[in-house]
C-alpha cells in the first residue's frame, strides 16, 4: 500500500494528485468527479475560485513544486 501525499496544508490533494495516486489519467479522476459531484462535496471536496483560490496558492499550493503554481481559474480540492 502507498502513501498519498498531501498538500503543505496537511489535508487537501489535488485532481493530479488524485490521478497519480491511483496511476490513471487526469482525465479520469475529472469525469469521476463530474458524475459523483454531490457525493464528493459532500465528502469535502471542494473548487476553490477568486480571492479563495488565490489566497490558498498562496498559502499552499506554490509551495508544492509539481508543476504549481500555474494559471486557472479554478482548482479542485480533495480531502
Amino acid at each position: 500500500m502507498k502513501a498519498l501525499r498531501l498538500l503543505p496544508d496537511g489535508l487537501h490533494v489535488t485532481t493530479q494528485m488524485v490521478a497519480g495516486y491511483f496511476e490513471v489519467d487526469f482525465e479520469s479522476i475529472k469525469k469521476m468527479t463530474q458524475r459523483h459531484r454531490k457525493e464528493l462535496e459532500q465528502s469535502g471536496t471542494t473548487v476553490l475560485r477568486g480571492s479563495e483560490l488565490h489566497g490558498f496558492k498562496r498559502d499552499n499550493v506554490s509551495l508544492y513544486t509539481e508543476g504549481y503554481p500555474r494559471p486557472r481559474s479554478n482548482l479542485t480540492l480533495y480531502t
